[in-house]
């Protein structure tokens, strides 16, 4: 049986911005939506693999998210390969991925999982981890 990860109380005050966890391949994309989601106060942890994100998630000295983003552009593993690594990992966060299309939408249902569609809007984006921070309403995602 494999260790459980441990991880830091959250023993942030309430004036502390939401922690969104980005995975984004391309580095525009990733530097784009960091500085984006910045802007608008959340303290924003980029990773450029999904590796790298599922390693973050299994530090034991990591807070863990508020909420993740995933752009799905060039990943390496299936969008339920990632997310079932960081459920293993312990993350529990509502999860907003960007896609290409409405077709890859469609195969894939979750409640705790939102999706965009590019092109979007940034207030979309804006919208959509607001909606992820309130654990995605009574409607799910």
């Amino acid at each position: 049986m494999k260790d459980e990860p441990t991880h830091t109380a959250d023993t942030r005050s309430p004036d502390t911005p939401p922690d969104i966890w980005l995975v984004a391949t391309d580095k525009s994309v990733r530097s784009s939506m960091d500085a984006l989601l910045g802007s608008w106060d959340f303290a924003v942890h980029a990773h450029a693999t999904e590796a790298l994100i599922i390693k973050a998630a299994r530090t034991d000295d990591v807070r863990h998210p508020d909420c993740l983003i995933i752009d799905r552009h060039l990943l390496r593993m299936s969008l339920e390969e990632l997310i079932d690594g960081l459920r293993e990992a312990g993350i529990t966060a509502p999860v907003i991925v960007v896609m290409g299309s409405a077709d890859e939408v469609r195969s894939f249902r979750t409640s705790d999982v939102k999706f965009l569609v590019k092109p979007y809007q940034p207030q979309e984006l804006l919208t959509a981890v607001r909606d992820a921070l309130d654990g995605f309403g009574s409607s799910g995602g």
